[in-house]
Parts: C-alpha cells; sequence; structure tokens
C-alpha cells in the first residue's frame, strides 16, 4: 500500500481464527489476530503532516451535512455500544522505517524485527491486558518491554529492558544548534514503570538502573571531546507528577575530556553551539535583534505570583575514578598542553532542596605529579547555588607555562612552583573568595619577541614580590554578587594582578610596605633643614627599608640626595656655627670627658651660650671691627652671631656636600643595620634642587632595580 513517493506498508501474512459475532446482544469476539512480515516506511512531512495521511481524501461535506454528521454520532452515543473483545494478538517480524523532513538533517529512525504478544483486548471495557514487546536496534542493539495496560481510564506497568542500545545511531537526532557528534555509546538499562490516569492527570512512579559504556563524543572538527569506560545510576526511583528523581549512585569511571582552543582563539566547549543560518542567523559576531533586545519587564501579578517549590532531585551518591582532562592551547605562538590525571573521589548527598548540602572530596594529579585536592559542601541543584571549596593545588612546574609567558610577559620560564590554596564561598549570590597563591624559586628565562608583551616591568614586579627564601607570596582576596553583569570572577583576579604590575612601575616602595603589612611610604626619607642626621622617626623607616632590602635580595636600592635651596643655606649656617660652640665646649672637657662623649652630642644651655659664642668670634679668621689699636672690638652676642653667620659659606658646593653626606648618612645607616647590604646601595648623581612631588625638599629618595 503506497503512502507517498517510496513511503509504503505492507504485510506479508494477516491470519484471524476463532471469531465470533452476536448480533442480538452487540458483542463482536476475536479469538487469535496474527500479522507477520510488515513493514512500514513513512515520513514526516515539512508541513508537519505525515505521508499516510496523503491516503484520506479531503472532507467536501457542507456545514448542513457535517451538522446532520454530528447529530447521527449524537444518537449513536445514547444507544447502546457494540463491545469488541481480542482473545490474542501477535505481531511478528515488524519493519519500521520513519524519517522527519521537519528537522534540518533529516533524521531517520528504524526499528527491525519487532514483535508484540498481547491478550485480553475489549472495548469500550477495558481489563487488564498483559503484553510482551520486541525489538532490534542497530546491530546489537535489543528493547523488551512486559507489563499489562488498561486503557480506560489509562493504567501502565511496563517492565523495560534495553541491551546494547546503539547511541551513535541517533546523530541525526542532535539538535542543529548543536555541533556534535556520537561516535560510539551503548545504552544498557531495566526499569519498571506505573502509570494511572486520574481525572485529567497522569500520576505514576518509575525505578531502575542504567548503564552507558564506550561513550564517545566529538565535536564538528572531528576532535574527541568527551568520552568515558562506564557510566552507571543505580537505584533510580522518581514519580511522574509532580516530578521527583532519587538516584541512590551514580559511577563515572575511566572517563576523559579534552579541552581546546583553536588558533583563531575558539574554545571547543563553547562552539558546540552553532550560529542561526539564514535570516534568523544574524552576522558572525553579530547578536541577532531577538538576542539585544531587553527583556520586558514582569507584570505587578507575574512579580506577585509566588514561585513554583522546586523538583525534587537527590543524588545519594557521586563516585568519580580514572578521570584525565587535557587542555590545548593552539592560541598562542607556541602551543600549550597539560593533563589532568586520576581525577576521582565522590560529592554525597547532592539534592534540590536548599537546606542540603552535599559533601565534595575529590583528587586529581596535574601530568601525574602535581596534586590537586578539592573538598568542602556544594548544592549546585537547588535554585540558589550554594558552594564552600577549598581548592589546593601543590608542585605544580611553571616552565611548561613558557608558551604564556612568552606570549604576554615576554619572557621564558627558566624554572618555579606553583602552590594554591583557594577558597570560594557562594550563598545567595554572593561570592566571597580568598585566594593564596605561592610562586618558589621563579625565575626568568630567555626574552621572547611577541606583539602582545605587556609594557609593564614585569622582571622588576617578580623581585619585588620574592622574599629572601625566592618565595612569592599573594592573598588575592575576591568578592561580589553573580547577579551583577559587572562582575566577572575571573576578570576581578585578573585585575587584581595587572594592579600589582601597575603598582610595581609606578610606586614599588607603596608595593612593598603593603606586602609586609607596613604602611609607611619609605621612598624617601626626610631630613632636618641643614642636617644630615636622621630623626628618630624617620631613622625608623630606615630600618623597615632595610628589612626589606634584607628579604629581598635580588633588589637594588639607588640613594638620590637633595637640598631645599631656598630653607637649607640658612639652617645650614646655624648648625654649622652650633658645631663649632659644640667643639669649643668639647675642648674644655678633661681626658676622660672628652672620651665618653662627641662634641655633637654636647648640648648648648643659653646661660653658656654667650660665652661660648664669644669664643667662637675670637677664633674666627674673618674681618672682624677692631679699635684704634688693633684689638677686637666688644661686641653684643646677637652682633657676634650676625657676623658669624653672614661669614659661614652656604653656597650651591656646601649644598652639595649637605645633599652628598645625607646620602652617605643614610647608605651607612643601611650598612651599619647589615652589612650584607653594602654591594646594593648606589649613590646617584642627580639635580640637588629638584622639587619633591610631595613632602620637604631636604630629603634622600630612592629609586629600586632589579639584579
Amino acid at each position: 500500500m503506497p503512502f507517498a513517493g517510496d513511503d509504503h506498508f505492507s504485510l506479508r501474512e494477516l491470519q484471524l481464527n476463532g471469531t465470533s459475532v452476536d448480533v442480538s446482544s452487540q458483542q463482536i469476539h476475536l479469538g487469535h489476530l496474527s500479522l507477520s512480515g510488515g513493514d512500514v516506511k513513512a515520513t514526516r512531512l515539512a508541513d508537519g503532516s505525515f505521508s499516510a495521511e496523503q491516503l484520506l481524501r479531503p472532507s467536501a461535506q457542507t456545514a448542513e451535512e457535517r451538522r446532520a454528521a454530528e447529530k447521527r454520532v449524537a444518537q449513536k452515543q445514547e444507544n447502546p455500544q457494540w463491545s469488541v473483545d481480542l482473545a490474542t494478538l501477535d505481531l511478528t517480524q515488524f519493519n519500521i522505517q520513519l524519517r522527519d523532513e521537519t528537522a534540518v538533517k533529516k533524521p531517520s529512525l528504524v526499528v527491525k524485527r519487532i514483535g508484540l504478544h498481547a491478550e485480553n483486548f475489549s472495548y469500550p471495557k477495558s481489563g487488564k491486558s498483559p503484553f510482551t514487546l520486541t525489538a532490534k536496534v542497530g546491530k546489537k542493539g535489543e528493547v523488551r518491554v512486559d507489563g499489562t495496560v488498561v486503557h480506560t481510564p489509562l493504567q501502565l506497568t511496563a517492565y523495560t529492558r534495553l541491551d546494547a542500545f546503539p547511541l551513535a545511531d541517533f546523530n541525526d537526532f542532535i539538535p542543529d544548534g548543536l555541533k556534535l557528534k556520537l561516535k560510539d555509546g551503548q545504552l544498557f538499562s531495566t526499569s519498571v514503570m506505573h502509570l494511572k490516569q486520574q481525572r485529567n492527570e497522569l500520576k505514576g512512579s518509575f525505578s531502575g538502573k542504567l548503564a552507558v559504556n564506550r561513550f564517545n563524543l566529538h565535536d564538528s572538527q572531528g576532535g574527541e571531546l568527551l568520552s568515558w569506560e562506564g557510566l552507571i545510576l543505580a537505584g533510580i526511583q522518581g514519580d511522574v507528577a509532580p516530578f521527583a528523581l532519587q538516584i541512590k549512585e551514580v559511577v563515572l569511571n575511566d572517563y576523559q575530556t579534552n579541552i581546546e582552543i583553536s588558533p583563531d582563539g575558539q574554545i571547543n566547549l563553547t562552539s558546540v553551539a552553532a550560529a542561526g543560518d539564514g535570516e534568523d542567523g544574524g552576522k558572525d559576531g553579530e547578536a541577532t535583534e531577538e538576542e539585544t533586545t531587553a527583556p520586558k519587564p514582569r507584570s505587578v501579578a507575574e512579580a506577585e505570583q509566588p514561585a513554583e517549590p522546586p523538583t525534587d532531585i537527590r543524588i545519594d551518591l557521586l563516585t568519580l575514578q580514572g578521570g584525565t582532562v587535557s587542555f590545548t592551547d593552539r592560541h598562542l605562538p607556541s602551543t600549550f598542553a597539560t593533563t589532568m590525571y586520576d581525577l576521582g573521589g565522590r560529592v554525597s548527598g547532592l539534592s534540590s532542596d536548599e537546606q542540603m548540602q552535599a559533601d565534595v572530596d575529590l583528587r586529581g594529579q596535574l601530568e601525574n605529579s602535581s596534586p590537586l585536592t578539592i573538598s568542602g559542601k556544594i548544592n549546585p541543584l537547588s535554585n540558589d547555588l550554594f558552594a564552600d571549596l577549598t581548592i589546593s593545588f601543590k608542585d605544580i612546574d611553571l616552565s611548561p607555562m613558557s608558551p604564556y609567558s612568552g606570549t604576554y610577559l615576554g619572557y621564558a620560564i627558566d624554572k618555579g612552583k606553583l602552590y594554591l590554596d583557594l577558597n570560594y564561598h557562594i550563598d545567595h549570590q554572593e561570592v566571597v573568595a580568598d585566594n593564596k597563591v605561592l610562586i618558589d624559586q621563579f625565575t626568568f628565562g630567555e626574552t621572547i619577541d611577541s606583539d602582545e608583551v605587556t609594557s609593564l616591568p614585569v622582571a622588576l614586579a617578580i623581585s619585588l614580590l620574592k622574599d629572601r627564601n625566592d618565595e612569592i607570596h599573594l592573598d588575592i582576596p575576591v568578592s561580589g554578587n553573580l547577579n551583577d553583569p559587572d562582575f566577572s570572577l575571573a576578570g576581578t583576579i585578573f585585575t587584581v594582578l595587572r594592579n600589582l604590575l601597575v603598582k610595581a612601575a609606578t610606586s614599588p616602595f607603596a608595593l612593598l610596605a603593603s606586602m609586609i603589612g607596613g604602611g609607611d611610604d619609605v621612598s624617601s626619607l626626610n631630613f632636618p633643614l641643614g642636617r644630615t642626621e636622621l630623626s628618630e622617626d624617620q631613622a625608623q623607616k630606615l630600618t623597615g627599608l632595610a628589612d626589606i632590602l634584607i628579604n629581598r635580595l635580588s633588589l637594588i636600592l639607588e640613594i638620590s640626595p637633595f637640598a631645599d635651596k631656598s630653607n637649607d643655606p640658612e639652617a645650614y649656617r646655624q648648625q654649622q656655627l652650633t658645631e663649632m660652640m659644640q667643639v669649643v665646649k668639647w675642648r674644655k672637657l678633661d681626658d676622660a670627658q672628652r672620651e665618653a662623649v662627641t662634641a655633637q652630642q654636647l648640648d648648648i644651655s643659653p646661660e653658656e651660650y654667650p660665652q661660648l659664642l664669644k669664643r667662637v668670634y675670637k677664633k674666627a679668621e674673618f674681618p672682624r671691627p677692631r679699635n684704634m689699636i688693633g684689638l677686637l672690638k666688644s661686641l653684643p652676642p646677637e652682633e657676634m652671631e650676625k657676623l658669624l653667620l653672614a661669614n659661614i659659606l652656604a653656597g650651591d658646593e656646601e649644598m652639595a656636600a649637605l645633599a652628598k653626606a645625607r646620602a652617605m648618612a643614610v647608605r651607612d645607616g643601611l650598612v651599619a643595620i647589615n652589612e650584607e647590604l653594602k654591594p646594593r646601595l648606589f649613590l646617584m648623581k642627580s639635580d640637588i634642587y629638584a622639587p619633591p612631588q610631595d613632602g620637604p625638599a631636604s630629603r634622600v629618595e630612592f629609586g629600586i632595580s632589579a639584579k
């Protein structure tokens, strides 16, 4: 019997035995109906109709004829109906091929060797009818369903078994928007389903076990995306309405996933979704109108409507074993590849109930040498994601990361180890993360030319961050809201790291002070006007600077001295005069007293000031007022002071010497703290009158560089 084109229905044999008709009681009894050798080929056409519908002629009834037909139907319904019963039904050796032309790939479903045995069918009254259905799918796939059915109201009990069901035969049923291809995979399952119609609702329950073996999924380029040897879902139980699902155990073993970044920067995990074709798809890289249109605000009634309770889903135990995750980045000038091995562990207590939190314990190894552990609690099935996870990566060799460091930093990595201790807490869309990073013995190698190299001083930043043990310790806290479109976890971490590099370039001492927990800016030291000695608070800053240098062995300190052109000269004169009087006073001491104290340590009291000033004045060598016989005239103290100050030189030469003495005082102070600092201290030539960016002009400024 042809339908349309090649579509048809054919039957090799039909037998009907034991038939009787009782007109008086309006009963038809069919004993045994047997159909064998059936072949059905049908198509769902592009307009949604089926090819078999071509056999039906369109009705040309008038409105009056339709009303008459409806009246006859109503009259029949008022009269007693005929009843039909069938003792047994057997279908053997049936083949069905269905094709769907409404889909782009035009998938076909082929089921062969269909067999059906059913008993005790009746209409309109319904009884419990036992049945057995068998079929072959693919070369080895077998389907068997045993059960009973009541057609009105519907009641069904079905025991189903699938053996070696070939998943790869159904590639064309994958939605056209997904660039995926199944290369292999066999489905095995045993299940029991109970369905019962209650008014207009279908209630029921199901239980069983499911396994998928030798699964192999490829992307559109033919690369292996995901595979596993075995996936088992055991202890499956659930309800149909409202839907609920509980799985006692999920076991995934010997699995592998490959993450690749192509030369054009596309990630295979995200590129499996194909862009739309034709008028609906839009151009490459452009959003369609539907994508760019802002969502319509909900009405007040919609906003006030209470949310439906979440679907009840529970997985008691998820076990992972023998996982391998490989990562390849071909977007770099030099390909980077790494692999995580033996990724396994367990997640227990997964549930959509927001009050329940699953325990996580996962472990693995990067390149078979660097251990990874993930532990904590998580609730990914609830409407409101909760996670409190601690992630630990240890002993990661950084030298294989040279393709990244060469591309973006301009250097290969000779050696280095990375340790990560991460803690992420997510609750009510709020993220609080603490990322502790330890990099040990990090050493750059040869320079690498790249158009994407940052202009920031990476080598200096590394030297600033290293401590005396050649370790870099970073603590990167992150917080934000997942609902905030401007919040990005990875973007926030990248911004923090970039800010470290910027700070290394613009404010290296501020970076160092923040890392050692101090708040003092040690980029410069201030000196009292006219003097070369540090005040007590500046001396403490010098000690802090020494600590920084002691703990960062690769840093070189550059010392640049300055003087205040407007105020240092007069203060310098005052200081020189004071030192002259201190020397005079010191010389008056006996030998024991002179050994116990230096001249600079002596104080000049107001009472002794005039006498000491007079002694200094008498020994001065500049021309002084004299009387008629050539003797020095006696002058008041203020006049002597005025003449002494006027004759103390404080020009550019003296200011240069003052600035140099300040630099020497800083250098000597650092060496006194730690002799090993001396080779890393350098005096710099500078314009001593250059104004400061901030603070006093009588100062010493520091520069920092790396060996």
